[in-house]
Protein backbone atom coordinates (compact mmCIF):
# COMPACT_ATOMS: atom_id res chain seq x y z
CA UNK A 1 0.00 0.00 0.00
CA UNK A 2 2.56 2.22 0.68
CA UNK A 3 4.66 1.37 -2.24
CA UNK A 4 1.37 2.82 -4.36
CA UNK A 5 1.79 5.68 -2.33
CA UNK A 6 4.90 6.70 -3.29
CA UNK A 7 4.06 5.81 -6.87
CA UNK A 8 0.80 8.06 -6.42
CA UNK A 9 3.25 10.81 -5.54
CA UNK A 10 6.34 10.54 -8.17
CA UNK A 11 3.49 9.97 -11.27
CA UNK A 12 2.77 13.46 -11.97
CA UNK A 13 6.40 13.98 -11.86
CA UNK A 14 6.63 11.99 -14.78
CA UNK A 15 3.77 13.13 -16.68
CA UNK A 16 5.23 16.59 -16.32
CA UNK A 17 8.80 15.64 -17.96
CA UNK A 18 6.58 14.16 -20.58
CA UNK A 19 3.85 16.61 -20.92
CA UNK A 20 4.22 20.11 -19.38
CA UNK A 21 1.44 21.34 -20.85
CA UNK A 22 -1.12 19.35 -18.88
CA UNK A 23 -0.41 21.67 -16.08
CA UNK A 24 -0.66 25.14 -17.41
CA UNK A 25 1.79 28.31 -16.49
CA UNK A 26 4.12 25.74 -15.57
CA UNK A 27 7.97 25.97 -16.80
CA UNK A 28 11.24 24.53 -15.51
CA UNK A 29 13.05 27.72 -14.85
CA UNK A 30 10.42 30.57 -13.61
CA UNK A 31 9.04 27.89 -11.07
CA UNK A 32 11.78 26.76 -8.95
CA UNK A 33 8.65 25.17 -6.55
CA UNK A 34 8.08 22.73 -9.50
CA UNK A 35 12.04 21.88 -9.78
CA UNK A 36 12.15 21.75 -5.85
CA UNK A 37 9.22 19.42 -5.74
CA UNK A 38 10.31 17.31 -7.68
CA UNK A 39 13.44 16.51 -7.41
CA UNK A 40 12.31 15.93 -3.04
CA UNK A 41 9.47 13.26 -4.92
CA UNK A 42 12.00 11.16 -6.78
CA UNK A 43 14.69 11.62 -3.81
CA UNK A 44 12.48 10.45 -1.24
CA UNK A 45 10.87 7.93 -3.91
CA UNK A 46 14.26 6.44 -4.66
CA UNK A 47 15.63 6.14 -1.12
CA UNK A 48 12.65 5.15 0.83
CA UNK A 49 12.38 2.13 -1.92
CA UNK A 50 16.16 0.98 -1.14
CA UNK A 51 15.74 1.16 2.46
CA UNK A 52 12.76 -1.43 1.75
CA UNK A 53 15.28 -3.53 0.37
CA UNK A 54 17.00 -3.81 3.72
CA UNK A 55 14.20 -3.95 5.82
CA UNK A 56 10.86 -6.04 4.14
CA UNK A 57 11.88 -9.34 5.39
CA UNK A 58 9.97 -11.61 2.49
CA UNK A 59 11.12 -12.01 -0.86
CA UNK A 60 7.76 -11.85 -2.86
CA UNK A 61 7.30 -8.06 -1.39
CA UNK A 62 10.74 -7.35 -2.71
CA UNK A 63 9.97 -8.69 -5.65
CA UNK A 64 6.40 -6.65 -6.31
CA UNK A 65 8.62 -3.57 -4.93
CA UNK A 66 11.20 -4.10 -7.96
CA UNK A 67 8.65 -2.70 -10.56
CA UNK A 68 8.27 0.66 -8.24
CA UNK A 69 12.32 0.87 -8.32
CA UNK A 70 12.24 0.89 -11.73
CA UNK A 71 9.52 3.98 -12.15
CA UNK A 72 12.09 5.23 -9.66
CA UNK A 73 15.03 5.06 -11.97
CA UNK A 74 12.77 5.99 -15.05
CA UNK A 75 12.28 9.29 -12.66
CA UNK A 76 15.95 9.90 -12.19
CA UNK A 77 16.81 9.38 -16.12
CA UNK A 78 13.87 12.00 -17.10
CA UNK A 79 14.72 14.35 -14.56
CA UNK A 80 18.52 14.20 -14.24
CA UNK A 81 18.97 17.55 -15.73
CA UNK A 82 16.78 19.58 -12.65
CA UNK A 83 19.13 18.05 -10.34
CA UNK A 84 21.64 19.86 -12.02
CA UNK A 85 19.54 23.34 -11.74
CA UNK A 86 18.68 22.33 -8.11
CA UNK A 87 22.87 21.89 -6.96
CA UNK A 88 23.67 25.23 -8.91
CA UNK A 89 20.72 27.19 -7.78
CA UNK A 90 20.36 25.87 -4.08
CA UNK A 91 23.28 24.27 -3.19
CA UNK A 92 22.21 24.11 0.30
CA UNK A 93 19.15 21.85 -0.83
CA UNK A 94 20.64 18.11 -1.00
CA UNK A 95 22.79 18.42 2.51
CA UNK A 96 19.20 19.95 4.17
CA UNK A 97 17.29 16.40 2.64
CA UNK A 98 19.93 14.31 3.81
CA UNK A 99 19.84 15.65 7.27
CA UNK A 100 16.12 15.66 7.60
CA UNK A 101 14.56 12.81 5.67
CA UNK A 102 17.28 10.41 6.08
CA UNK A 103 16.81 10.01 10.10
CA UNK A 104 13.39 9.94 9.86
CA UNK A 105 12.82 7.77 7.16
CA UNK A 106 15.52 5.31 9.33
CA UNK A 107 13.31 5.80 12.28
CA UNK A 108 9.73 5.00 10.93
CA UNK A 109 11.71 1.82 9.47
CA UNK A 110 13.18 0.89 12.72
CA UNK A 111 10.31 1.07 14.96
CA UNK A 112 8.41 0.10 12.17
CA UNK A 113 5.63 2.35 12.84
CA UNK A 114 3.87 2.30 9.27
CA UNK A 115 1.73 5.47 10.04
CA UNK A 116 5.23 7.35 10.42
CA UNK A 117 6.37 6.24 7.42
CA UNK A 118 3.33 7.24 5.92
CA UNK A 119 3.82 10.99 7.72
CA UNK A 120 6.90 11.28 6.04
CA UNK A 121 5.79 10.34 2.37
CA UNK A 122 2.66 12.93 2.85
CA UNK A 123 4.58 15.57 4.22
CA UNK A 124 6.85 15.92 1.28
CA UNK A 125 4.32 18.51 -0.34
CA UNK A 126 4.34 20.75 2.78
CA UNK A 127 8.52 20.06 3.31
CA UNK A 128 8.84 21.85 -0.46
CA UNK A 129 6.65 25.03 0.17
CA UNK A 130 8.83 25.44 3.07
CA UNK A 131 12.08 25.03 0.82
CA UNK A 132 11.24 27.98 -1.48
CA UNK A 133 10.09 30.91 0.72
CA UNK A 134 14.04 29.42 2.08
CA UNK A 135 15.30 29.77 -0.51
CA UNK A 136 14.84 32.86 -1.67
CA UNK A 137 16.51 34.34 1.58
CA UNK A 138 19.50 32.27 1.30
CA UNK A 139 19.74 33.89 -2.61
CA UNK A 140 19.20 37.22 -1.36
CA UNK A 141 22.08 37.36 0.86
CA UNK A 142 24.34 35.48 -2.19
CA UNK A 143 22.94 37.99 -5.13
CA UNK A 144 25.36 40.94 -4.48
CA UNK A 145 28.40 38.77 -3.26
CA UNK A 146 30.50 39.62 -6.24
CA UNK A 147 29.37 42.47 -7.85
CA UNK A 148 30.78 42.87 -11.71
CA UNK A 149 33.19 46.08 -12.49
CA UNK A 150 33.25 45.82 -15.96
CA UNK A 151 32.73 49.58 -17.26
CA UNK A 152 30.94 48.45 -20.30
CA UNK A 153 27.82 47.52 -17.71
CA UNK A 154 25.63 49.70 -16.35
CA UNK A 155 22.36 49.17 -14.05
CA UNK A 156 19.05 50.70 -15.03
CA UNK A 157 18.11 49.36 -11.68
CA UNK A 158 21.21 48.02 -8.82
CA UNK A 159 19.42 45.97 -6.21
CA UNK A 160 22.72 46.02 -4.83
CA UNK A 161 24.20 49.47 -4.89
CA UNK A 162 21.82 52.06 -5.56
CA UNK A 163 24.11 54.58 -6.05
CA UNK A 164 25.66 52.96 -9.12
CA UNK A 165 21.96 52.86 -11.27
CA UNK A 166 21.33 55.04 -14.07
CA UNK A 167 17.63 55.59 -12.72
CA UNK A 168 17.54 57.51 -9.10
CA UNK A 169 16.03 55.90 -6.45
CA UNK A 170 14.59 59.78 -5.58
CA UNK A 171 12.72 58.93 -9.23
CA UNK A 172 11.67 55.70 -8.32
CA UNK A 173 10.52 56.34 -4.94
CA UNK A 174 8.45 59.34 -5.88
CA UNK A 175 6.76 57.94 -9.20
CA UNK A 176 6.31 54.43 -7.96
CA UNK A 177 4.41 53.05 -5.50
CA UNK A 178 5.74 50.74 -3.10
CA UNK A 179 4.37 47.33 -4.40
CA UNK A 180 4.98 48.63 -7.89
CA UNK A 181 8.53 48.87 -6.93
CA UNK A 182 8.51 45.28 -5.50
CA UNK A 183 6.70 43.56 -7.90
CA UNK A 184 9.11 44.81 -10.82
CA UNK A 185 12.03 43.76 -8.10
CA UNK A 186 10.57 40.67 -7.38
CA UNK A 187 9.16 39.44 -10.70
CA UNK A 188 11.89 41.12 -12.79
CA UNK A 189 11.37 40.14 -16.84
CA UNK A 190 12.48 42.73 -19.49
CA UNK A 191 14.44 45.91 -19.85
CA UNK A 192 14.50 47.47 -23.43
CA UNK A 193 15.99 50.86 -24.49
CA UNK A 194 14.90 52.31 -27.38
CA UNK A 195 16.72 55.83 -28.23
CA UNK A 196 16.43 57.40 -25.20
CA UNK A 197 13.88 55.66 -23.15
CA UNK A 198 14.24 52.06 -21.78
CA UNK A 199 10.97 50.24 -20.94
CA UNK A 200 11.11 48.40 -17.54
CA UNK A 201 8.57 44.82 -17.15
CA UNK A 202 7.70 42.54 -14.97
CA UNK A 203 6.40 39.39 -15.60
CA UNK A 204 3.26 40.87 -13.97
CA UNK A 205 1.06 43.72 -13.20
CA UNK A 206 3.40 46.53 -13.68
CA UNK A 207 5.65 48.36 -16.01
CA UNK A 208 6.96 51.89 -16.66
CA UNK A 209 9.41 53.54 -19.28
CA UNK A 210 12.23 55.89 -18.14
CA UNK A 211 12.78 58.94 -20.49
CA UNK A 212 16.80 60.40 -20.19
CA UNK A 213 15.88 62.85 -21.84
CA UNK A 214 14.00 64.72 -19.05
CA UNK A 215 14.65 61.77 -16.30
CA UNK A 216 11.28 61.32 -15.85
CA UNK A 217 9.15 57.83 -15.48
CA UNK A 218 6.35 57.35 -17.49
CA UNK A 219 3.96 54.58 -16.41
CA UNK A 220 2.44 52.76 -18.98
CA UNK A 221 -1.59 51.88 -18.40
CA UNK A 222 -3.05 49.91 -18.26
CA UNK A 223 -0.67 48.10 -15.24
CA UNK A 224 -0.03 45.27 -16.74
CA UNK A 225 3.44 43.01 -16.78
CA UNK A 226 6.06 42.79 -20.09
CA UNK A 227 7.06 40.02 -21.59
CA UNK A 228 8.53 41.37 -24.89
CA UNK A 229 8.07 44.11 -27.14
CA UNK A 230 8.90 45.51 -30.72
CA UNK A 231 8.50 49.24 -32.30
CA UNK A 232 7.06 49.71 -35.63
CA UNK A 233 9.21 52.99 -36.72
CA UNK A 234 6.79 53.66 -39.57
CA UNK A 235 3.88 54.12 -37.50
CA UNK A 236 5.31 55.38 -34.64
CA UNK A 237 3.56 52.40 -31.98
CA UNK A 238 4.90 49.90 -29.91
CA UNK A 239 3.52 46.14 -29.49
CA UNK A 240 3.51 44.49 -25.67
CA UNK A 241 3.19 41.14 -24.84
CA UNK A 242 1.87 40.74 -21.49
CA UNK A 243 1.41 36.69 -21.14
CA UNK A 244 0.60 36.62 -17.63
CA UNK A 245 -2.26 38.99 -18.34
CA UNK A 246 -2.95 37.56 -21.56
CA UNK A 247 -2.91 40.76 -23.61
CA UNK A 248 -1.13 42.53 -26.85
CA UNK A 249 -1.19 46.38 -25.61
CA UNK A 250 -0.48 48.77 -28.56
CA UNK A 251 0.79 52.22 -27.62
CA UNK A 252 1.95 55.66 -28.69
CA UNK A 253 5.64 55.57 -28.74
CA UNK A 254 5.93 59.20 -27.69
CA UNK A 255 3.35 59.75 -24.92
CA UNK A 256 2.70 56.16 -24.53
CA UNK A 257 -0.41 56.49 -24.86
CA UNK A 258 -3.04 53.27 -25.18
CA UNK A 259 -3.97 52.77 -29.14
CA UNK A 260 -5.43 48.83 -28.88
CA UNK A 261 -5.68 46.72 -26.23
CA UNK A 262 -6.26 42.73 -27.33
CA UNK A 263 -7.47 40.31 -24.63
CA UNK A 264 -7.14 36.43 -25.06
CA UNK A 265 -8.67 35.20 -22.58
CA UNK A 266 -8.42 31.44 -21.99
CA UNK A 267 -7.00 31.43 -25.14
CA UNK A 268 -3.75 31.99 -24.09
CA UNK A 269 -1.07 34.75 -23.23
CA UNK A 270 1.05 35.88 -26.21
CA UNK A 271 4.86 35.65 -25.53
CA UNK A 272 6.83 36.53 -28.84
CA UNK A 273 6.63 39.91 -30.70
CA UNK A 274 8.18 39.47 -34.40
CA UNK A 275 7.51 42.63 -37.16
CA UNK A 276 8.08 42.55 -40.48
CA UNK A 277 7.64 46.40 -41.42
CA UNK A 278 8.42 45.00 -45.16
CA UNK A 279 5.41 42.88 -45.37
CA UNK A 280 3.43 44.82 -42.55
CA UNK A 281 2.89 41.87 -40.68
CA UNK A 282 3.06 41.08 -36.75
CA UNK A 283 3.59 37.91 -35.89
CA UNK A 284 2.18 36.96 -32.22
CA UNK A 285 3.66 33.47 -30.67
CA UNK A 286 1.95 31.92 -27.73
CA UNK A 287 2.69 29.84 -24.75
CA UNK A 288 0.64 26.83 -24.07
CA UNK A 289 -2.59 27.31 -25.97
CA UNK A 290 -5.61 24.85 -26.91
CA UNK A 291 -5.49 25.32 -30.66
CA UNK A 292 -3.21 27.70 -32.33
CA UNK A 293 0.11 28.71 -31.80
CA UNK A 294 0.81 31.88 -33.34
CA UNK A 295 -1.75 34.97 -34.48
CA UNK A 296 -0.45 36.49 -37.78
CA UNK A 297 -1.51 40.42 -37.72
CA UNK A 298 -1.65 43.24 -40.56
CA UNK A 299 -0.18 45.48 -38.52
CA UNK A 300 -1.60 48.96 -40.22
CA UNK A 301 -4.74 48.32 -38.74
CA UNK A 302 -4.65 44.60 -36.78
CA UNK A 303 -7.22 42.43 -38.43
CA UNK A 304 -6.33 38.86 -38.30
CA UNK A 305 -4.88 37.34 -41.35
CA UNK A 306 -4.60 33.52 -39.97
CA UNK A 307 -4.42 31.93 -37.18
CA UNK A 308 -1.83 29.41 -37.06
CA UNK A 309 -1.42 26.29 -35.65
CA UNK A 310 2.22 25.35 -37.05
CA UNK A 311 1.63 21.76 -37.42
CA UNK A 312 -1.03 19.35 -35.79
CA UNK A 313 0.56 17.78 -33.11
CA UNK A 314 -1.03 17.80 -29.48
CA UNK A 315 0.70 19.81 -26.48
CA UNK A 316 3.86 21.18 -26.52
CA UNK A 317 4.54 25.95 -27.05
CA UNK A 318 6.47 28.29 -29.08
CA UNK A 319 10.07 29.05 -26.51
CA UNK A 320 11.27 30.83 -28.70
CA UNK A 321 11.23 33.36 -32.28
CA UNK A 322 13.82 34.86 -34.16
CA UNK A 323 13.52 37.10 -37.37
CA UNK A 324 15.29 37.34 -40.33
CA UNK A 325 14.38 40.67 -42.35
CA UNK A 326 16.00 39.21 -45.34
CA UNK A 327 13.96 36.18 -45.76
CA UNK A 328 10.79 37.67 -43.70
CA UNK A 329 11.32 34.72 -42.03
CA UNK A 330 10.02 34.09 -38.59
CA UNK A 331 12.17 30.94 -36.70
CA UNK A 332 10.34 29.62 -33.89
CA UNK A 333 11.31 26.72 -31.51
CA UNK A 334 8.62 24.50 -30.80
CA UNK A 335 9.55 22.95 -27.15
CA UNK A 336 8.28 20.26 -24.53
CA UNK A 337 6.92 17.24 -25.81
CA UNK A 338 8.89 17.39 -29.06
CA UNK A 339 11.88 19.68 -30.19
CA UNK A 340 11.30 21.06 -33.24
CA UNK A 341 12.63 24.47 -35.11
CA UNK A 342 11.07 25.76 -37.93
CA UNK A 343 10.90 28.67 -40.43
CA UNK A 344 7.81 30.33 -40.60
CA UNK A 345 7.19 32.61 -44.18
CA UNK A 346 5.24 36.18 -43.07
CA UNK A 347 4.68 36.39 -47.22
CA UNK A 348 2.97 33.27 -47.80
CA UNK A 349 1.67 32.63 -44.46
CA UNK A 350 2.95 28.90 -44.13
CA UNK A 351 5.26 27.06 -42.34
CA UNK A 352 8.00 26.70 -45.64
CA UNK A 353 10.20 23.85 -43.34
CA UNK A 354 10.72 22.17 -40.10
CA UNK A 355 13.38 20.16 -38.12
CA UNK A 356 13.32 18.08 -35.12
CA UNK A 357 15.95 18.83 -33.31
CA UNK A 358 17.77 15.94 -31.06
CA UNK A 359 18.30 19.15 -28.53
CA UNK A 360 16.41 20.50 -25.47
CA UNK A 361 16.86 23.72 -26.64
CA UNK A 362 15.84 27.29 -24.92
CA UNK A 363 17.23 29.96 -26.81
CA UNK A 364 17.84 31.08 -30.29
CA UNK A 365 19.07 34.60 -32.32
CA UNK A 366 19.28 35.05 -35.74
CA UNK A 367 22.39 37.00 -36.55
CA UNK A 368 22.46 39.23 -40.23
CA UNK A 369 26.08 39.76 -39.68
CA UNK A 370 26.82 35.57 -39.74
CA UNK A 371 23.83 34.69 -41.61
CA UNK A 372 23.53 31.74 -39.09
CA UNK A 373 20.51 30.71 -36.62
CA UNK A 374 22.20 30.09 -33.43
CA UNK A 375 20.36 27.61 -30.78
CA UNK A 376 21.27 26.92 -27.22
CA UNK A 377 20.69 24.22 -25.39
CA UNK A 378 20.79 24.77 -20.83
CA UNK A 379 21.71 20.91 -20.58
CA UNK A 380 23.05 18.24 -23.36
CA UNK A 381 25.26 16.09 -21.52
CA UNK A 382 26.25 15.66 -17.77
CA UNK A 383 29.09 18.28 -18.37
CA UNK A 384 27.83 21.15 -20.59
CA UNK A 385 25.30 23.32 -22.32
CA UNK A 386 25.61 23.67 -25.91
CA UNK A 387 25.69 26.75 -28.55
CA UNK A 388 24.63 25.38 -32.27
CA UNK A 389 24.69 26.99 -35.88
CA UNK A 390 22.21 26.03 -38.05
CA UNK A 391 21.79 27.46 -41.88
CA UNK A 392 18.84 29.48 -42.05
CA UNK A 393 17.87 28.04 -45.29
CA UNK A 394 18.01 24.24 -44.98
CA UNK A 395 17.88 24.29 -40.82
CA UNK A 396 20.75 22.07 -40.99
CA UNK A 397 24.02 22.26 -38.61
CA UNK A 398 26.57 24.15 -39.45
CA UNK A 399 28.74 24.19 -36.27
CA UNK A 400 28.52 23.71 -32.48
CA UNK A 401 30.69 24.86 -29.35
CA UNK A 402 30.43 23.80 -25.88
CA UNK A 403 29.50 26.15 -22.92
CA UNK A 404 29.29 25.96 -19.29
CA UNK A 405 25.82 23.99 -18.02
CA UNK A 406 23.36 26.86 -18.07
CA UNK A 407 23.33 28.63 -20.97
CA UNK A 408 19.77 30.26 -21.99
CA UNK A 409 19.51 33.56 -24.16
CA UNK A 410 21.72 34.35 -27.03
CA UNK A 411 22.93 37.36 -28.89
CA UNK A 412 25.24 38.41 -32.07
CA UNK A 413 26.39 41.65 -32.10
CA UNK A 414 27.66 43.92 -34.94
CA UNK A 415 31.16 42.99 -33.69
CA UNK A 416 30.67 39.32 -35.07
CA UNK A 417 30.50 38.23 -31.52
CA UNK A 418 27.83 35.87 -30.06
CA UNK A 419 26.69 36.62 -26.64
CA UNK A 420 25.22 33.88 -24.55
CA UNK A 421 23.84 34.26 -21.02
CA UNK A 422 24.09 31.65 -18.21
CA UNK A 423 21.22 31.95 -15.96
CA UNK A 424 22.60 29.41 -13.41
CA UNK A 425 26.21 31.12 -12.81
CA UNK A 426 24.76 34.77 -14.01
CA UNK A 427 27.59 34.85 -16.43
CA UNK A 428 27.46 36.62 -20.04
CA UNK A 429 30.01 34.94 -22.46
CA UNK A 430 31.85 36.59 -25.42
CA UNK A 431 32.37 33.95 -27.82
CA UNK A 432 34.70 34.40 -30.57
CA UNK A 433 32.72 31.85 -33.02
CA UNK A 434 35.51 31.17 -35.71
CA UNK A 435 38.14 30.17 -33.18
CA UNK A 436 34.85 28.50 -30.70
CA UNK A 437 35.81 29.99 -27.48
CA UNK A 438 35.21 32.00 -25.04
CA UNK A 439 37.41 35.30 -25.13
CA UNK A 440 35.45 37.09 -22.29
CA UNK A 441 32.88 36.52 -19.71
CA UNK A 442 31.21 39.41 -17.34
CA UNK A 443 29.07 38.46 -14.17
CA UNK A 444 25.97 39.77 -14.69
CA UNK A 445 23.93 38.15 -11.78
CA UNK A 446 21.95 35.03 -11.56
CA UNK A 447 18.69 34.18 -13.62
CA UNK A 448 19.33 36.09 -16.46
CA UNK A 449 16.20 36.75 -18.45
CA UNK A 450 15.25 38.61 -21.73
CA UNK A 451 18.51 39.16 -22.74
CA UNK A 452 18.24 40.92 -26.28
CA UNK A 453 20.25 43.24 -28.60
CA UNK A 454 19.63 46.72 -29.98
CA UNK A 455 22.05 47.09 -33.13
CA UNK A 456 21.28 51.35 -33.02
CA UNK A 457 22.34 51.43 -29.83
CA UNK A 458 25.08 48.55 -29.82
CA UNK A 459 23.53 47.89 -26.29
CA UNK A 460 22.82 44.09 -24.63
CA UNK A 461 19.79 44.44 -22.17
CA UNK A 462 18.68 42.25 -19.88
CA UNK A 463 17.53 41.21 -16.18
CA UNK A 464 18.89 39.62 -13.06
CA UNK A 465 18.51 39.16 -9.75
CA UNK A 466 20.67 41.76 -9.43
CA UNK A 467 18.73 44.05 -11.61
CA UNK A 468 17.99 45.44 -14.82
CA UNK A 469 21.12 46.15 -16.94
CA UNK A 470 22.91 47.41 -20.30
CA UNK A 471 26.28 45.92 -21.48
CA UNK A 472 27.90 48.65 -23.93
CA UNK A 473 29.61 46.39 -26.40
CA UNK A 474 31.73 49.38 -27.61
CA UNK A 475 33.32 49.33 -24.16
CA UNK A 476 33.45 45.53 -23.79
CA UNK A 477 37.14 45.31 -25.54
CA UNK A 478 39.78 44.50 -22.74
CA UNK A 479 39.75 40.72 -21.39
CA UNK A 480 38.27 41.12 -18.12
CA UNK A 481 37.29 37.35 -17.05
CA UNK A 482 35.73 37.89 -12.98
CA UNK A 483 34.38 34.65 -11.64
Amino acid sequence: MFAAVRVALIMPIILYAHFPSVFPNLSIYPKPAVVLFGVFCIVVFVFRSLLDVVYLPRRRERVSLFLYYCIGAYALVLWYPMFYIVHFMFRWFFPALLAVAAPAMFFALKTKRAAISAALQILIIPSCIAFVPAMEVFTFFQQCKTVESNPAMEYYLNYCDESRQLISPATMNSSLSEKQRNTIRKKHREAFQIEDRVFIGASIEDSFAYDFADKSIMQIKPDKGMFSIVRDAPSGRIFVASPQDKMLNVYDSSSLALIDSISYGESGGPYWLEADEATRRLFVGFGETRSYRAIIYDMDDMKILKLESLHDRMGGALGETAFCPRRGMVYVLDLFNENYVGAYDLDELRLKRERKLPWFTLGMNYSNKLDSLFLTTPLSSFGFSEVIELDPDTLATRGRMNVPIGAKDIAVGADGFVYVSNYLTGDIYKIDWSKRRISDSIQAGRKIKRMEYSPELNLLMFTSERGYARIDLGKWRQPQHQN
